[in-house]
């Protein structure tokens, strides 16, 4: 017997083949039906516990060591890892004309399936870690009135949630780095490095953190004028929040030229490059190519790719705005950080992710 399968064959017989690769010893000839739902919908009354399971098994995953294939670290790696691109091992690591962004598909037609593919090994984690639960992947709704309105689900945003009667961290907010992520000094990517327990970052700050002493600056800056932008508050005397900045931003890209909420999609004339409206423009897609990605889009066509919402969401929540272009000390820029930095206010959507973009 060779050496894997005698490994294959230790592990069975310690009856942990089913943990590795998350199914149950015996799988029934009846799939369980489980039914995907919002995050708003996760967020009514009446789905308490629905939404305390799937808070509980958030926690559990991140809290996995990053050795186990269910844990977030593991996954959320799969969304722009390596940093290098192995065609190109020494000197910038990138291709001079098309940059290299890990194993995540973007601008071709894998773009969909892949991420679909994604979320789903996500759920699947989820699903491992509470069996017993009915537990689904939720999803953020980017094309409600509430998101039109309000932004971001508070969900995603609030800092403490409750999961099993105990006040904790959300798990859905933020994430700290169980080990550090290291640049490859042939790599001028030095500014992706980060320190174990280090905690991710959204809109309006940046989380450089290392680097050049220029980098470090230039986001030291970035952060402080930042504040600046965003002065006023409904309330008179009162300090604008964090989510209060991120939200406006967020709206800002869901809505773009538009003031009301359209109520007839039919007859709703989406002229405008928002988010809201580039959902609406996929519809109108001819073809999978054209739906599926920027590229097979073409920079010039009236029908909107699915991808092209779903950047402006990384870019919304990563950091770019329109009173501040230069996005070099923004963290969700770069998708070789976006998997597990991008991963908690939109990882727990349909799309998520380790780097930035």
């Amino acid at each position: 017997m060779n050496k894997a399968g005698t490994l294959v064959e230790d592990i069975a017989a310690k009856d942990k083949l089913s943990d590795v690769l998350g199914r149950d010893k015996e799988v029934s000839s009846k799939p369980k039906i489980t039914q995907r739902m919002s995050v708003r919908e996760l967020m009514k009354p009446e789905n308490k516990k629905k939404k305390n399971a799937f808070l509980r098994a958030w926690k559990l995953i991140k809290e996995l060591p990053p050795s186990n294939p269910n844990s977030f670290w593991a996954i959320a790696g799969f969304h722009g890892m390596p940093l290098k691109d192995p065609r190109y091992p020494k000197g910038s690591g990138q291709h001079p004309k098309y940059p290299w962004g890990g194993w995540c598909q973007h601008a071709n037609v894998l773009f969909p399936s892949w991420h679909r593919f994604y979320v789903w090994r996500l759920e699947q984690a989820l699903q491992t870690l509470c069996p017993n639960d009915d537990i689904a992947m939720a999803y953020w709704d980017q094309t409600s009135k509430e998101t039109w309105e309000e932004g971001i689900p508070t969900l995603l945003t609030d800092e403490y949630v409750e999961i099993d009667g105990k006040r904790v961290e959300n798990p859905l907010r933020s994430y700290k780095l169980q080990l550090p992520i290291e640049n490859d000094e042939e790599v001028d990517h030095a500014y992706y490095k980060r320190p174990v327990n280090y905690e991710t970052k959204r809109f309006p700050y940046s989380g450089i953190v290392s680097g050049s002493e220029r980098a470090k600056t230039v986001a030291k800056e970035h952060n402080e004028k930042m504040r600046k932008l965003f002065p006023a508050t409904p309330t008179p005397g009162r300090t604008i929040t964090d989510v209060e900045i991120l939200n406006f931003n967020m709206k800002h890209y869901i809505k773009l030229n538009k003031s009301k909420y359209p109520t007839d999609i039919v007859e709703y004339n989406p002229d405008g490059y928002g988010v809201f409206d580039g959902f609406v423009r996929s519809l109108y897609a001819d073809t999978y190519n054209v739906m599926s990605n920027i590229d097979s889009a073409g920079a010039e066509g009236w029908t909107a790719p699915i991808e092209r919402p779903h950047n402006y969401i990384h870019l919304a929540i990563g950091g770019l705005t329109e009173a501040d272009l230069d996005l070099s000390p923004l963290e969700m820029r770069e998708r070789d950080i976006a998997a597990i930095l991008q991963g908690n206010c939109k990882n727990v959507l349909q799309t998520r992710v380790r780097v930035s973009y």
